[in-house]
């Protein structure tokens, strides 16, 4: 890409904006990283050599002065819903394209109020540059493509990383309050609590399965417009239990972000120790059925690895996307990327199986730097 674009990693400094800026660096890029975190910025942006600059976001002068000497930010900051609404009202202002890798469903609402500003000033506006919408938004686009007239969808995602982020866990519990939520003819839906966790034979193995508020519900909606849509994440622990922590989702929400963030600073080092001993083997898998009126079906797998090496592959890949190819508009990646894009990630595969008929077939198998 053009390396005259200048533009912005905010949030450098936690788990997903640290590898973010190195694969930016490793595709020749010098962002500028910016965050909240003098004393861990300095330290990041001497081990890489990069420059970098403490951004408060309750300094909105500041944030306009910097911002408008910058092309592009990409904001990896968690919780998104405090982050977002400083850093988008600047970069509207100074003439920024502004990005996020949020997965949540207000993410993927909120981001369509900006289309109108943004189409005028030729900008980008996107949530869900990340894992998550980038890896189902691209597969269901890719199966969408190929059954247009499909109804009902139905996603299984099962996200595995070698660590766990304190950011991205305060941010899924504090939406435990929406669990259980579903399309249904074009609406949400809450499922009644019996039907919220399920077991099923998935890949041959018993999973525990529960109906998640992801932001990839909301963006698979609105990039389709299929009315019925039905996602469920993959729960790594009993059905049982399961069951019992779902009935108490709605406390379990209310507990302040600064207990949530001090609970796991003390339990994740232990927990990502062990996680990390079995990161070769780790796999994430999305996976998509379209059903349409008649009862045909297309099924699809992407599998795409550990889940923040696909994420920060992707992130870049979209920062370069935007920058190269000035998409603009409100956006979810869904609407602005092909499928192909996914593709050009290590170890990325995409499966295609298809049952018209009650005659099935295999349509398709890609591969990209596998």
């Amino acid at each position: 890409m053009n390396k005259q674009k200048k533009w912005i990693i905010y949030g450098a400094t936690g788990e997903t904006g640290r590898r973010i800026v190195e694969q930016a660096i490793k595709r020749g890029h010098r962002p500028l990283i910016a965050g909240r975190s003098e004393n861990k910025l300095a330290i990041l942006g001497d081990k890489h050599g990069l420059q970098w600059k403490v951004l408060k976001l309750d300094k909105p002068q500041e944030l306009l002065d910097c911002l408008r000497h910058y092309d592009l930010i990409i904001n990896a900051a968690n919780p998104f819903s405090i982050t977002r609404k400083a850093l988008l009202e600047a970069a509207l202002k100074s003439n920024t394209h502004y990005l996020d890798i949020a997965n949540d469903v207000n993410s993927m609402q909120n981001v369509k109020s900006f289309d109108e500003e943004a189409l005028q000033k030729k900008l980008c506006v996107m949530s869900g540059a990340g894992f998550g919408t980038m890896a189902s938004g691209s597969l269901l686009k890719h199966l969408h493509q190929q059954m247009p007239t499909a109804t009902k969808a139905d996603i299984i995602m099962n996200i595995q990383t070698s660590v766990l982020s304190t950011g991205a866990l305060v941010s899924a519990i504090q939406e435990f309050d929406q669990v259980g939520t579903v399309i249904k003819q074009g609406q949400h839906h809450s499922l009644a609590k019996q039907n919220i966790v399920n077991s099923k034979l998935v890949d041959s193995e018993t999973v525990t399965l529960v109906a998640a508020p992801m932001g990839d519900l909301q963006a698979a909606y609105q990039s389709t417009a299929i009315p019925n849509i039905n996602l469920h994440l993959v729960l790594g622990m009993p059905y049982g239990l399961a069951n019992v922590m779902i009935g108490y989702a709605g406390l379990i929400s209310k507990i302040k972000q600064s207990i949530l963030e001090k609970c796991f600073s003390l339990l994740l080092p232990i927990v990502n120790k062990l996680q990390r001993k079995n990161a070769q083997k780790i796999q994430s898998k999305i996976s998509i059925e379209l059903t349409d009126e008649n009862g045909n079906r297309l099924m699809g797998h992407l599998i795409t690895g550990e889940g923040y090496d696909f994420s920060v592959q992707a992130s870049v890949l979209a920062v370069e996307e935007v920058l190269n190819r000035s998409i603009i508009g409100a956006q979810l990646p869904g609407q602005a990327f092909e499928t192909d894009l996914v593709l050009q990630i290590d170890g990325v595969h995409l499966r295609v199986h298809q049952q018209i008929d009650d005659v099935s077939f295999s349509t398709e198998m890609r591969t990209a730097n596998a």
